[in-house]
């Protein structure tokens, strides 16, 4: 981000559950504002920590309340909002946390109108953008 920018802090949850043979990866379809596969993410609201807001974007995108928060990662995630989003902020700056999700019943939100459990691979060729795809590659490596 430049300098002089109003930049929204954010999170995002890698979150996983062990598959049968290697761990498999929770994408959600966004709905609103792009359509396109994506992490549980969203912004840190006033007075929260990051693993609370981290914690409260799982459970609002995806209804998963059981999970473990197995490390916070290296990367962070940083991009520009488009000119039409009016938000009051030019961008947004997100921490990545990769999480265990300890149940698999998902109930998405408003937000997305579907999901679905994906190995490393398959996981990694359905993401677009560069940032999240590059989050589940530090994740994916940070379990090895």
């Amino acid at each position: 981000m430049k300098a002089g920018t109003k930049t929204r802090k954010g999170v995002v949850g890698v979150v996983y559950r062990k598959g049968e043979k290697e761990p498999e990866f929770l994408l959600l379809h966004r709905q609103q504002g792009w359509k396109g596969w994506e992490f549980s993410k969203g912004g840190v609201e006033s007075g929260e920590g990051d693993e609370e807001a981290l914690l409260r974007e799982i459970r609002e995108e995806t209804g998963i309340g059981k999970v473990k928060v197995r490390a916070r990662m290296p990367t962070e995630i940083a991009y520009r909002y488009p000119a039409w989003y009016k938000s009051g902020y030019t961008g947004a700056k997100q921490s990545v946390f990769l999480v265990e999700a300890l149940e698999d019943r998902v109930s998405v939100s408003d937000e997305h109108d579907d999901y679905k459990w994906a190995d490393y691979r398959s996981a990694l060729k359905i993401l677009k953008h560069k940032g999240q795809k590059k989050a589940l590659s530090e994740s994916f490596q940070a379990m090895l």
